[in-house]
């Protein structure tokens, strides 16, 4: 800003800038992080959902796939109850 602008950059307006720098760096951090579970969870929905077309129950697609609890419950949440009961069905 100096060279660019002719304007005197203060020790505050550095470290000012430097905060903001770091805030911005966080959010981005915490956006790709968020990208990255939702991506996560739609894949491993999705391969849950083919197991159970295989005629396997969900808790030993789960076992298969190595899926830990919480993400368990995150994707019970995804499969609505009409599809494991249609899918369970058509085992019958």
């Amino acid at each position: 800003m100096r060279k660019q602008y002719h304007i005197e950059v203060t020790k505050k307006m550095e470290e000012d800038l430097n905060d903001m720098c770091n805030i911005s760096m966080y959010h981005e951090r915490v956006g790709l992080t968020k990208g990255i579970q939702v991506g996560e969870l739609k894949a491993l929905t999705t391969s849950v959902k083919r197991l159970l077309e295989h005629q396997l129950s969900i808790e030993e697609a789960f076992a298969l796939l190595g899926i830990e609890k919480e993400m368990q419950t995150k994707i019970r949440k995804q499969l609505t109850t009409a599809y494991i009961k249609e899918m369970k069905s058509n085992r019958s």
